[in-house]
């Protein structure tokens, strides 16, 4: 299946792009799939953090979230132009307008979802979550995903992290990627 999965993805030669908040797996996934089909594969956050030299709290900090966000959407931009590959893209990147229009016009979208227990357990040692370095993390999250579930929600997959287990959401992504370009062959 995986091989003829990878010359599909290599005929529509589309990206497949991970979007989805904070610590729902996405660079996990995003790594088990371009190993499971032998794609190359780019993380934004740590492309962002390699260019500025320093972790994504510290670009939030000296220069505020508007800088880091137009840092990131021309890294995924890039990311996107290099054709077939496996993209991780940091929770707030589909807020730039251009970057989601990008993502979803240019791409194989997937959206990592996970409950916002399962999110909170992930993250709340990680003190490189700018967003939620704050008195009730629980709060801010509930109000991101409020804003950001109407647009994770244009993706054309839905993944599901934290409900089964990861190779068993893996193959369900794989499968529904899968019966879409079958469905949507171009000869």
């Amino acid at each position: 299946m995986v091989d003829d999965l990878k010359q599909q993805i290599m005929a529509n030669g589309q990206p497949l792009v991970l979007i989805g908040m904070m610590g729902t797996g996405k660079s996990h996934f995003g790594r088990m799939l371009s190993k499971a089909l032998g794609l190359e594969y780019y993380d934004s956050d740590t492309l962002v953090e390699e260019k500025a030299g320093c972790a994504i709290s510290e670009i939030f900090a000296r220069w505020g979230e508007d800088n880091f966000r137009s840092v990131e959407a021309k890294t995924i931009k890039d990311c996107i132009d290099k054709g077939v590959c496996v993209i991780s893209t940091g929770g707030g990147a589909i807020l730039n307008a251009d970057t989601a229009q990008n993502i979803f016009a240019n791409t194989l979208s997937i959206w990592v979802d996970a409950p916002v227990d399962v999110i909170l357990q992930r993250v709340k040692k990680n003190r490189n979550r700018p967003l939620l370095a704050c008195e009730n993390p629980a709060d801010v999250l509930q109000e991101l995903m409020q804003v950001r579930r109407p647009i994770y929600e244009r993706a054309r997959f839905k993944l599901e992290s934290g409900v089964t287990d990861a190779d068993s959401a893996l193959r369900t992504v794989l499968k529904d990627i899968e019966t879409y370009l079958r469905q949507n062959k171009t000869e």
